[in-house]
Protein backbone atom coordinates (compact mmCIF):
# COMPACT_ATOMS: atom_id res chain seq x y z
CA UNK A 1 0.00 0.00 0.00
CA UNK A 2 1.27 3.66 -1.00
CA UNK A 3 1.85 6.39 1.77
CA UNK A 4 -0.67 8.31 -0.35
CA UNK A 5 -3.51 5.14 0.03
CA UNK A 6 -2.27 4.39 3.86
CA UNK A 7 -3.44 7.86 4.73
CA UNK A 8 -6.35 8.61 2.77
CA UNK A 9 -8.30 5.58 3.49
CA UNK A 10 -10.23 7.09 6.10
CA UNK A 11 -10.61 10.10 7.35
CA UNK A 12 -8.98 9.46 10.97
CA UNK A 13 -5.37 9.93 12.06
CA UNK A 14 -2.69 7.89 11.66
CA UNK A 15 1.14 6.86 12.31
CA UNK A 16 4.11 7.39 10.89
CA UNK A 17 5.97 4.06 10.70
CA UNK A 18 9.64 5.28 9.72
CA UNK A 19 10.27 1.50 8.90
CA UNK A 20 7.40 1.47 6.07
CA UNK A 21 6.90 5.27 5.38
CA UNK A 22 9.68 7.44 3.78
CA UNK A 23 9.52 10.92 6.12
CA UNK A 24 8.91 13.27 3.53
CA UNK A 25 6.12 11.35 0.94
CA UNK A 26 4.60 10.74 4.46
CA UNK A 27 4.71 14.92 5.30
CA UNK A 28 3.26 16.08 1.85
CA UNK A 29 0.68 13.18 2.09
CA UNK A 30 -0.80 14.62 5.49
CA UNK A 31 -0.78 18.08 3.80
CA UNK A 32 -3.02 16.87 0.90
CA UNK A 33 -5.14 15.13 3.99
CA UNK A 34 -5.39 18.35 5.46
CA UNK A 35 -6.12 20.20 2.66
CA UNK A 36 -9.03 17.43 2.13
CA UNK A 37 -10.63 17.86 5.55
CA UNK A 38 -10.71 21.73 4.64
CA UNK A 39 -12.49 20.52 1.59
CA UNK A 40 -14.98 18.49 3.18
CA UNK A 41 -15.36 20.93 5.92
CA UNK A 42 -15.91 23.89 3.62
CA UNK A 43 -18.79 21.83 1.36
CA UNK A 44 -20.06 20.68 4.68
CA UNK A 45 -20.46 25.00 5.73
CA UNK A 46 -22.44 25.15 2.15
CA UNK A 47 -24.97 22.18 3.55
CA UNK A 48 -22.83 19.54 1.25
CA UNK A 49 -22.64 16.52 3.58
CA UNK A 50 -19.93 15.03 1.61
CA UNK A 51 -18.46 11.48 2.65
CA UNK A 52 -14.67 11.08 3.34
CA UNK A 53 -14.55 8.68 -0.40
CA UNK A 54 -16.56 11.73 -2.16
CA UNK A 55 -14.15 14.45 -0.17
CA UNK A 56 -11.16 12.84 -1.33
CA UNK A 57 -12.14 11.74 -4.88
CA UNK A 58 -13.60 15.44 -5.53
CA UNK A 59 -10.92 17.16 -3.86
CA UNK A 60 -8.10 15.66 -6.22
CA UNK A 61 -10.09 15.89 -9.13
CA UNK A 62 -10.42 19.90 -8.26
CA UNK A 63 -7.37 20.89 -6.27
CA UNK A 64 -4.72 18.47 -6.40
CA UNK A 65 -2.42 19.46 -9.34
CA UNK A 66 -2.77 22.87 -8.30
CA UNK A 67 -1.76 22.13 -5.07
CA UNK A 68 1.30 20.22 -6.41
CA UNK A 69 2.53 22.82 -8.22
CA UNK A 70 2.19 25.02 -5.00
CA UNK A 71 3.81 22.99 -2.94
CA UNK A 72 6.72 21.31 -5.53
CA UNK A 73 9.05 23.82 -6.90
CA UNK A 74 8.56 22.55 -10.96
CA UNK A 75 12.52 21.79 -11.36
CA UNK A 76 12.05 19.01 -8.13
CA UNK A 77 9.02 17.29 -10.29
CA UNK A 78 10.78 14.87 -12.03
CA UNK A 79 12.34 13.76 -8.97
CA UNK A 80 9.54 12.67 -7.10
CA UNK A 81 8.16 8.82 -7.67
CA UNK A 82 5.74 8.52 -9.98
CA UNK A 83 2.77 8.40 -8.26
CA UNK A 84 2.90 12.14 -6.88
CA UNK A 85 3.32 12.91 -10.39
CA UNK A 86 0.38 10.83 -12.02
CA UNK A 87 -2.12 10.29 -9.05
CA UNK A 88 -6.00 10.04 -10.12
CA UNK A 89 -8.26 9.44 -7.96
Amino acid sequence: MSVIDYLLESEGHVSFNPKKHNKLHFQLCRLVKDEIREHKWIEGEKGRNLTWEEAVNEWMEQHYQAFINAVVPKARINTYPQWIKDIKY
